[in-house]
């Protein structure tokens, strides 16, 4: 049976840089979910602002709280976004 000084000292197969390149990886691609996300939203609001002029009385305010809602969502991903590169970053 191994001692565990021996254990510690065995090489076992784990390359860091594979490690880290599978990472940065999953970051981007996180990264991209979420910018990918934001756009949508942020069409969608312009989409919601667009139909403001057709709309009339009450119709208008919500449809200035639905695009604002869409705007905030937006904002949202674009923070995850941005973490998922910082993260990434950090990983080279």
């Amino acid at each position: 049976m191994k001692s565990f000084k021996e254990f510690l000292l065995e090489d076992r197969g784990l390359e860091e840089g594979i490690v880290r390149g599978g990472a940065s990886l999953a970051f981007a691609a996180n990264g991209r979910k979420h910018g990918d996300a934001a756009v949508r939203s942020y069409n969608a609001a312009k989409q919601a602002f667009a139909s403001y002029a057709r709309k009339e009385g009450g119709a208008k305010l919500e449809t200035i709280a639905i695009a604002i809602n869409h705007l905030l969502d937006g904002l949202i991903s674009t923070r995850h976004q941005i973490g998922s590169v910082s993260g990434q970053l950090t990983l080279k």
